[in-house]
């Protein structure tokens, strides 16, 4: 028979051991930050640093859209991970911390192989399959994590926990992308690998340290016990499960999320594929000076999100940030695609670059907010998922566009594009109810109502 334990945020952590995520706000601030920025150090290798190798090596938009694509299909099928997240787990390791985990060991595991492999920019294949399997522990990862913090965090504390989770998320993507193009431009892409692995195992380490609940095992050979709390809410069979699913994501405001997270993703597939193209082609820049761009512009706009971001957001309301946003973004978009003459000055590409980015980085903080607002804690992972899958998928089926769009008018179109997206995903968010798109304060009152 499983052993049980209370494990709620009640019971008192034992002295000597770590808070658990569930009995401490600051471990939640604090796990999600650093466990994020785990999670960005392969999404900047693999969406800043892979595509700007690629055009440092030659490839053009459509070699670099279809890797972009293979990059994103494990996350547009996030809501099977989901699924399987919500239906299968140890619990006694907690609800969500077995397969964290697990993913990151793959992580890991999987930067060294590819590291001894050591593929060129030319053999596309290769780079595809490097992609796909990396993206796929890191969305593995991205579920668990997600999936635990709508499990254990009160819903007024969303804003504030997802503002420090993106702060980390962008300093880790920060990391990713300088330490892939210097170290790739400098000594190889597979010195960038081996590099970057033992980083990565640095902030992974704390989710070996801290447990989800109290008494539960840090590890499966540990002592402890299920918590009692996740006996209360699983859902121990598939036909209930994708029933409270269907139920959560057939809402009205649940299907605006997924129709902004959609658009949006056409907006960043965009920016993905086109920045390194301008600075390779206009600025005549290597993959090391685009890549310390992307890690420095990450570093100073991390503080937006770990300060303003989720204060902003929750006092506001994320229906209000998401359409000011967008239209910015798209705004700036808009102005820099009417400058072509000026596209070989780095001081004009340096204000477009943040004037741009800026504003998506809170659009982007937004959307993350309200996925979390409208999914039901009993179905975390798979409603979640299938919510940020349709962000995914906008940026596979976005991904292979590019090559056509740059044929039919050049990146003035990729940037029309662009901008056509973002602030159509931003205008979406008006459609949104204002329990599930206002304030902490009107959000709260809506909660307590339900």
């Amino acid at each position: 028979m499983t052993s049980i334990t209370d494990g709620s945020p009640a019971v008192a952590t034992p002295a000597g051991v770590l808070p658990t995520f569930a009995s401490s706000a600051r471990m939640r601030l604090f796990l999600g930050a650093i466990l994020y920025l785990a999670q960005g150090l392969p999404q900047g290798l693999l969406f800043v640093g892979v595509p700007a190798w690629l055009a440092a090596n030659g490839q053009g938009a459509g070699v670099i859209g279809s890797v972009i694509a293979a990059i994103t299909l494990p996350w547009s099928l996030k809501f099977i991970l989901g699924a399987v997240l919500d239906r299968y787990t140890f619990l006694p390791m907690g609800r969500r911390r077995s397969w964290l985990v697990g993913a990151q060991f793959g992580i890991i595991a999987s930067m060294l192989i590819f590291a001894v492999i050591n593929p060129s920019a030319n053999a596309i294949p290769l780079v595809i399959a490097f992609a796909f399997i990396m993206s796929l522990l890191t969305a593995t990862q991205d579920v668990a994590l997600d999936a635990m913090v709508i499990d254990l965090t009160p819903p007024d504390e969303m804003g504030n926990v997802n503002g420090f989770m993106f702060g980390g998320k962008i300093i880790g993507i920060a990391g990713g992308a300088a330490v892939t193009g210097f170290l790739s431009e400098h000594y190889g892409f597979g010195a960038a690998l081996y590099a970057l692995a033992l980083i990565f195992a640095i902030p992974a380490v704390f989710a070996l340290l801290v447990r989800e609940r109290v008494g539960e095992k840090l590890l499966p050979w540990s002592n402890g016990a299920a918590s009692k709390a996740n006996f209360d809410i699983i859902i121990p069979a598939w036909v209930p499960l994708l029933k409270a699913t269907l139920v959560t994501i057939w809402r009205k405001d649940a299907l605006v999320v997924i129709f902004l997270a959609f658009t949006y993703a056409f907006h960043q597939a965009a920016g993905e594929v086109l920045y390194p193209l301008l600075t390779t082609n206009y600025l005549g820049w290597g993959e090391a000076k685009y890549t310390a761009l992307v890690g420095l512009s990450n570093l100073l706009l991390a503080p937006i999100a770990f300060v303003a971001g989720g204060q902003i957001i929750d006092r506001f309301g994320p229906k209000i940030i998401a359409c000011l946003m967008g239209l910015s973004a798209g705004g700036a978009l808009l102005a820099y695609a009417m400058m072509e003459a000026q596209w070989s000055q780095e001081t004009v590409f340096y204000v477009a670059y943040f004037a741009i980015n800026i504003p998506g980085l809170l659009a982007y903080l937004t959307m993350l907010v309200l996925m979390m607002r409208v999914s039901d804690p009993k179905v975390a992972a798979t409603s979640f998922t299938i919510m940020s899958s349709a962000h995914a998928f906008g940026m596979v089926v976005a991904g292979p566009l590019m090559g056509p769009v740059d044929d039919w008018g050049g990146y003035q179109a990729i940037m029309l594009f662009s901008a056509f997206f973002i602030a159509l995903s931003g205008v979406s968010a008006l459609l949104l109810s204002q329990g599930v798109g206002g304030s902490k304060a009107t959000h709260a009152a809506a909660t307590r109502g339900t």
